[in-house]
C-alpha cells in the first residue's frame, strides 16, 4: 500500500502572503513573444529558423510579424532594426532584443518569462 507522503510548511504571515502574491503573479502573467520581420532579409530568414527552434525546445509560440506590412508597428513598437523580437508580459514589453539572437542567448531570455 502507497503511503502518501506528507509535509508540512511553516511560513510566517507576510511569508505566506508574499509566497500567495507571487504565485498569483506568476499564473496570471500573459506573456507575448513578438519577432519583426521584413522581406529580403537575410537576418530575419536566420532568426526564424532560431524561433522554430525554441517554439519546439520550449513549447511556444513566437508571433511572426512584417514590420513593413503591418501598419503603425513601426511607430508603435520603436523599430529599428530587423529582426526585432519583443517579450511583452501583460501587454508591456520585458524584453528587447534587436539583431539576430543566437539560440542559447534567446533560450535563457525567454525562460525568465515563461516559468522554466
Amino acid at each position: 500500500m502507497d503511503t502518501p507522503l506528507q509535509t508540512s510548511l511553516s511560513l510566517s504571515s507576510s511569508e505566506t502572503n508574499s509566497f500567495i502574491y507571487s504565485f498569483f503573479l506568476f499564473t496570471s502573467m500573459t506573456v507575448e513573444i513578438l519577432c519583426f520581420h521584413q522581406d529580403g532579409c537575410p537576418g530575419c530568414e536566420e532568426q526564424r529558423t532560431i524561433n522554430h527552434e525554441m517554439e519546439e525546445t520550449l513549447g511556444i509560440t513566437v508571433t511572426d510579424i512584417d514590420a513593413v506590412k503591418t501598419e503603425g508597428a513601426i511607430q508603435k513598437y520603436a523599430l529599428h532594426v530587423t529582426p526585432t523580437i519583443l517579450v511583452l508580459v501583460n501587454g508591456t514589453e520585458k524584453e528587447r532584443m534587436e539583431g539576430i539572437t543566437p539560440g542559447p542567448v534567446l533560450e535563457k531570455k525567454l525562460k525568465k518569462y515563461i516559468g522554466l
